[in-house]
């Protein structure tokens, strides 16, 4: 049952290094979705992190409910003293999803979390990595060129970073322009971040993920997850049908919110008509995962030949009461219906945090800690 979790962030087309975190919370679509959530108040489920952005730990205590904060104007530098640093802020966002999926999936850590335009090596200075270094938490940073502009710079819009436990379940097996492939648990899971100049050619986004599977040495992608940058909500699935067939049976994890176009967040309570802001009970609809909730971009498209899904949930792009990026966040419990090689069942996290005066304290571990 590998648990996997997305997040894309808004990232521009400038050369990776340096990573500019204060740039990304400039960027034109994160501001138009802190204006969105913002004049609707929006609140934030805030959960409880360490100060250093420990993932290997469960955090154990009350979420504050927060008010979505206005983010400062563009050309004004209080951003980095609203929140210590653009680079905190970005931390936290990752802790946030971390401790989301473990609440959720019953004390049990993500296998992966990918995080799209994003690139933060461990091996760069801590200035430029999201979170702090962490003996049980492996950091795999990904950039690529356009294998069709072979003289081109690599951007941090066409970068990942990916988060694991040391020596798990998860296995890298290959990565190019758009895509990272992992193997957990014998699935071949492909994290995606399509190009926009191909994205709503179907044609071309067939060739686009037969060449995936291709360089993952793979008949099939048994999990796609990530920003599609889809022209109507199920055209990943149907493109996956098309390239490996029908038979495969390929379906969307969220398919109740992508049907309904009703999409809900495990952080976030929007409140147009919230009690608490004088009105009458009239949640405002969310009907997609990009900035203006509109267009459903993000999504995990699995094999139903071979795979299902256990529980699947979305994070808002506000998670931690700072909106970071125009993307909504997505977490999936996958199960594998055809078992290759048998693998050992999972076993729930000890909590070993806990929290008190509202600031979060760290138990010692009995098995190794982060960084302190």
């Amino acid at each position: 049952m590998p648990i996997i979790a997305y997040q894309s962030f808004n990232a521009n087309a400038r050369t990776v290094v340096p990573f500019n975190y204060d740039s990304m919370l400039n960027q034109h679509f994160t501001r138009n979705t802190n204006d969105k959530v913002t004049q609707g108040k929006h609140y934030s489920l805030q959960l409880p992190v360490t100060p250093d952005n420990c993932m290997s730990e469960a955090v154990i205590g009350p979420a504050n409910l927060v008010r979505v904060k206005k983010l400062p104007a563009a050309s004004s530098r209080r951003i980095a003293k609203e929140k210590a640093q653009p680079r905190a802020i970005f931390g936290e966002h990752v802790a946030q999803i971390w401790q989301n999926c473990i609440r959720r999936m019953g004390q049990l850590k993500p296998d992966i979390l990918v995080c799209g335009e994003l690139y933060a090596p461990a091996n760069l200075p801590t200035r430029n990595a999201a979170v702090s270094p962490d003996s049980q938490i492996a950091t795999r940073a990904f950039k690529s060129l356009n294998p069709e502009k072979p003289n081109s710079y690599y951007r941090s819009c066409n970068t990942f970073t990916a988060f694991s436990e040391v020596g798990a379940r998860s296995q890298e097996v290959a990565s190019g322009y758009g895509f990272v492939v992992y193997k957990l648990d014998d699935l071949i899971v492909a994290f995606v971040h399509v190009p926009n100049d191909k994205c709503d050619n179907e044609q071309a986004m067939v060739t686009f993920y037969k060449g995936v599977a291709q360089a993952a040495k793979s008949v099939f992608l048994d999990v796609v997850v990530g920003d599609t940058n889809q022209p109507s909500p199920d055209f990943t699935r149907r493109v996956l049908n098309i390239a490996f067939g029908e038979k495969q049976q390929y379906t969307n994890a969220m398919a109740a919110d992508i049907e309904a176009r009703r999409l809900t967040t495990i952080d976030t309570l929007v409140s147009d008509g919230d009690p608490r802001n004088g009105g009458s009970v009239s949640p405002a609809v969310r009907a997609g995962t990009n900035s203006n909730s509109q267009e459903m971009y993000d999504v995990a498209v699995f094999r139903g030949a071979a795979v299902g899904v256990v529980d699947a949930f979305y994070i808002s792009q506000s998670a931690t009461g700072v909106t970071v990026t125009d993307h909504c966040g997505i977490c999936v419990n996958f199960s594998k219906k055809v078992y290759g090689n048998a693998t050992a069942p999972r076993q729930p996290l000890k909590r070993t945090l806990s929290q008190q005066n509202g600031a979060a304290k760290r138990f010692k571990p009995n098995n190794g800690s982060c960084r302190s």
